[in-house]
């Protein structure tokens, strides 16, 4: 079975800082998954539905998850 890779962008912050930056980080979050949504969209789209010639059952569910998911974002 193939390694898991992961995706990520990190902020400093903590659920009992102050209001003002719970603000700012929510603000960072959207803007963060906006550039997220653009940037992977099109990849997530562009994705064959059946990946099992190329990579065994374990790749054609995460195609055919990723192919479901793409109309959700």
């Amino acid at each position: 079975m193939p390694k898991a890779r992961r995706i990520a962008v990190y902020a400093d912050g903590r659920i009992e800082d102050p209001p003002e930056r719970l603000g700012q980080l929510q603000d960072w979050a959207v803007e963060a998954l906006g550039r997220f949504v653009k940037v992977f969209r099109p990849r997530v789209a562009a994705l064959p539905k059946d990946l099992e010639q190329i990579g065994g059952a374990f790749a054609s569910e995460v195609a055919k998850k990723a192919w479901e998911a793409r109309k959700e974002i």
